[in-house]
């Protein structure tokens, strides 16, 4: 659907303007939730001088009307994504609520029949019911129906009756979800197959991604194909140990591989700022996500993501672990800050410029958090429950992340601390696998996030779920379980393919970056293996001082205790 608007500023000043397209879809009451209007389409225009005009073309792809039925609601026998039959109202509005006055402004088109979506519109991939009822794949529905929730979801056939007026007290857990609270030797054992094949380490095929810190031919091809035939050439030079590192220690950066010249790099935190959370770097420190999301402008969001991406490459990173596209649930959330919108939609667009911006740069990010870390004040966020329908979930949460992956080439994201139903998200095959890989065709990597609790945050789990990386922290970490299965080597090296393709992938899109505008400058510098720079040896000179500080402090302490004890023996020996 494709709608022309012409803006004209009757105004005396100069200024910008946000047209916005929404829609209205046939609703029966008790059969598929639907809100009463959504947002399908918006564009900002030019600066417009007083008088000046500007069109704008909108347009809403029909598909991305699609509601999702997991329940098969209006009984035609399908459950997925489906268009209902019926008029569907197209408005163009100043914002949710104001429809303009033009009398052009509202458009009703009639579907004449129902069209189900068995197939994502981008992969081709089958899409089914995957979190619900029997179908749900991690093993407890996530709307709580098989575990006694006893949820009362809102509808918008009774909305006052099912509004939440009091706070839900704690519910106890069921057997079928106490047996997914935490993962155990037996659940990594049930992950083996045996006719899973051997894999080759250590090869010596002679092959590299880097030289000295430059991307060779081989690392542009595969940073440009993950189905290239010499991926398997590479991974065979992997050693176990090397893979093994890699996956387990992913705080802070990615880790050297020897065997195929990765040197090791660096990953930097912080939302809109290079080093603006650790303070390791510096960088413009930009407005919120939710102020950039405000501005409804794509191109903004863009320049943004590439200025950080080539800040991130002058303070020594490779790597951003953000944006962040989670929902404005509450307007108390603890991390709303790093996050864009109550909508979906404009979520996906502004964090979807800021990535494709940072991957202009040669940066990858870690989009994180995947998925529904939305409700971080007041509650402990580790292994914090969330129920919700598989529709609400599809159509709100994983909106942004699906158009991110489909439209915006993404090739990192980062899981959360809550759980999807009854399982840890880093840990969620259903997640992981399910829809990111099998439906979206996700090639990229999926980091966990700061993982402080190994026993919930399972490095294990996280591997066999589909996970790439695990950030076992400061510590550091181990594998709990059986590590010598060819199941778990597989695995392994799965991770190890999807985190150097992300590594890899960037280049490419930088290179081409560069040539689209004829700007070699635009190239990312090349990276030389780590020395001792002047930032690491003032941290270095801290750490002694620290060091020599704490010696003397105990040397102070022992003087003391020496001349006490001194002391009292010459006082026994008088009073003797």
């Amino acid at each position: 659907m494709t709608v022309k608007v012409t803006v004209t500023n009757t105004g005396d000043r100069a200024g910008k303007d946000v047209v916005q397209l929404y829609y209205t879809a046939p609703y029966i009451a008790g059969e598929i939730e639907k809100s009463s209007v959504e947002l399908g389409a918006f564009a900002k225009t030019k600066e417009l001088q007083p008088g000046e005009s500007e069109e704008v073309t909108l347009t809403v792809p029909v598909s991305d009307m699609a509601s999702y039925d997991a329940y098969d609601a209006n009984h035609n026998g399908f459950t997925g994504y489906e268009l209902d039959a019926g008029d569907y109202i197209f408005t163009v509005r100043h914002d949710a609520h104001d429809v303009d006055d033009d009398a052009a402004a509202t458009i009703t088109c009639n579907l004449p029949a129902n069209v189900q979506y068995a197939e994502d519109t981008v992969t081709g991939n089958p899409v089914s019911n995957k979190f619900t009822g029997s179908d749900a794949i991690d093993g407890v529905s996530l709307d709580g129906s098989d575990s006694a929730q006893n949820i009362t979801y809102m509808t918008r056939a009774d909305f006052a009756g099912t509004f939440p007026k009091t706070n839900t007290p704690s519910r106890a857990m069921t057997d079928n979800v106490k047996a997914l609270n935490l993962y155990t030797a037996d659940m990594a054992n049930g992950y083996i197959n045996e006719a899973d094949e051997a894999i080759t380490t250590g090869a010596k095929n002679g092959l590299k991604i880097e030289d000295n810190g430059k991307t060779t031919d081989l690392g542009f091809q595969l940073g440009a194909d993950f189905n290239d035939p010499q991926w398997d050439a590479l991974l065979d030079e992997l050693t176990v140990n090397e893979m093994e590192n890699m996956y387990i220690n992913a705080y802070g950066g990615l880790a050297e591989l020897k065997s195929v010249g990765k040197i090791k790099s660096k990953d930097a935190d912080g939302p809109s700022q290079i080093g603006g959370f650790t303070g390791m770097g510096a960088g413009t420190g930009f407005p919120s996500s939710s102020t950039l999301a405000q501005t409804w402008n794509g191109e903004l969001a863009q320049e943004e993501g590439r200025t950080i991406g080539t800040q991130a490459l002058q303070n020594g990173y490779t790597g951003w672990y953000a944006p962040a596209t989670n929902m404005h649930r509450s307007p108390f959330n603890g991390r709303n800050y790093e996050y864009y919108s109550e909508d979906s939609l404009l979520s996906g667009v502004i964090c979807g410029n800021t990535v494709q911006g940072a991957n202009d740069a040669g940066v990858y990010t870690y989009v994180k958090h995947f998925i529904c870390n939305d409700g971080e004040s007041g509650i402990y966020r580790d292994s914090v429950y969330t129920w919700m329908t598989e529709q609400a979930l599809r159509e709100i949460y994983l909106r942004p992340f699906q158009m991110l992956v489909e439209d915006y080439d993404a090739v990192g994201l980062m899981s959360s601390y809550n759980r999807i139903g009854a399982v840890w998200t880093g840990g969620s095959e259903v997640l992981l696998t399910g829809i990111l890989r099998d439906e979206w065709g996700f090639d990229g990597a999926v980091i966990t996030d700061y993982c402080d609790h190994h026993s919930y945050m399972n490095g294990d789990q996280a591997l066999r779920a589909g996970g790439s990386l695990w950030m076992a922290g400061f510590i550091g970490g181990k594998m709990a379980f059986e590590t010598g299965s060819n199941s778990y080597l597989q695995a392994l090296r799965r991770a190890a393919k999807q985190t150097l393709y992300m590594y890899l992938h960037v280049r490419v899109t930088n290179r081409d970056y560069a040539e689209s505008i004829g700007d070699t400058a635009a190239l990312r510098h090349d990276f030389k293996p780590a020395v001792l720079g002047w930032r690491h040896l003032v941290a270095l000179i801290d750490l002694v001082a620290v060091a020599l500080f704490a010696l003397a402090i105990r040397g102070i302490v022992r003087d003391v205790k020496l001349y006490k004890a001194a002391k009292a023996a010459r006082a026994e020996n008088k009073n003797a």
